[in-house]
């Protein structure tokens, strides 16, 4: 069978949650093929440069500094509208050009069509309501997501049980869609590594200040930015991971600086640092999951994602973090 996997590329948490799912796929002997643009094609590409890129441009919105999130978010329901017009149009035309049997979208709500079947994966169907915000915004929202989610055949939510880490985000209360859920479990790049590397941590470890920058391509300078001068007073090795952001962007003196590094060598660094620093998106959070190792992370939402901080609000009250 051939499937199309196709991640949204607003942050680099879509993408590195599709690397298990594109070697579970490989594994059952499917031919996969990739689409996407920016940074999220790019780190899967550069995992899987054996596989077939397909160019597919996503909608990434844009918060203006000086408007609250949901004010920007209602400026931009034209320009997300006509991207998930483009989007179906799209995809098509790549299901006709390489008879694709099977369509896997992370977050994409145009990728669906009648003749082949179709997944979505998320594990938000509920929005956590912005600062601010009116209830019938957030309900008309809610209502315009689940319609377009339904337009698929399965909606795939990564969690193990209903609502374990994504608690309210990932219910709906909408009957049709609600019998499209399978819940499938924490989706890590990491799972094959814990599987089958079994390293035990280390009493000393080697790094003692782990920064990983995630989320949109601005939020990572300025989190990288903001970090240096938090751990300037720190001492131990310190390595930032910058997820493709050049060194040169950075003042970053004493710091190790790593812009793509492989999944291995950053699991490697996970498992030996002492204190890890981040912030609380759902990729992250189930790859720290994963690995045990939230105990010893120190996550920050992201500033204007309301969903970051609902997660984060609720990691604070769970017995293991």
């Amino acid at each position: 069978m051939r499937v199309l996997v196709s991640p949204l590329d607003w942050g680099l948490g879509h993408a590195t949650r599709m690397i298990p799912v594109v070697r579970y796929l490989m594994s059952r002997r499917h031919e996969v093929l990739l689409a996407g643009s920016g940074d999220s094609i790019r780190l899967l590409s550069e995992n899987f440069p054996a596989l077939i890129v397909v160019p597919l441009k996503s909608f990434s919105p844009k918060f203006v500094g000086c408007l609250p999130a949901w004010t920007s978010i209602m400026f931009q329901i034209p320009n997300f509208v006509y991207s998930v017009i483009s989007e179906h149009i799209l995809i098509r035309r790549v299901v006709k050009r390489y008879n694709v049997d099977f369509v896997i979208s992370d977050n994409r709500y145009g990728l669906f069509m009648s003749s082949v079947r179709c997944a979505f994966i998320t594990h938000q169907l509920s929005p956590i309501p912005w600062l601010g915000a009116p209830r019938w915004i957030v309900r008309f929202v809610s209502w315009v997501l689940s319609l377009m989610i339904r337009r698929y055949n399965y909606c795939l939510i990564p969690d193990k049980s209903p609502g374990l880490y994504s608690g309210k985000l990932s219910f709906t209360s909408n009957r049709v869609l609600h019998n499209k859920i399978r819940y499938i479990g924490i989706l890590s790049r990491f799972f094959y590594s814990r599987e089958c590397n079994q390293v035990e941590e280390k009493k000393m470890y080697s790094v003692q200040h782990l920064v990983i920058a995630s989320g949109p391509r601005k939020e990572r300078v300025r989190y990288v930015k903001c970090m240096i001068e938090n751990l300037e007073d720190k001492s131990g090795y310190k390595v930032i991971v910058t997820g493709g952001i050049p060194k040169a962007d950075f003042i970053y003196g004493d710091y190790e600086i790593e812009e793509w590094p492989s999944s291995e060598r950053l699991y490697s660094l996970l498992m030996s640092s002492e204190h890890i620093y981040s912030h609380s998106g759902y990729t992250t959070i189930m790859d720290l999951a994963t690995l045990g190792l939230l105990e010893r992370s120190e996550l920050t939402p992201t500033p204007g994602q309301a969903e970051q901080e609902y997660l984060f609000s609720r990691l604070k009250n769970l017995k293991n973090f």
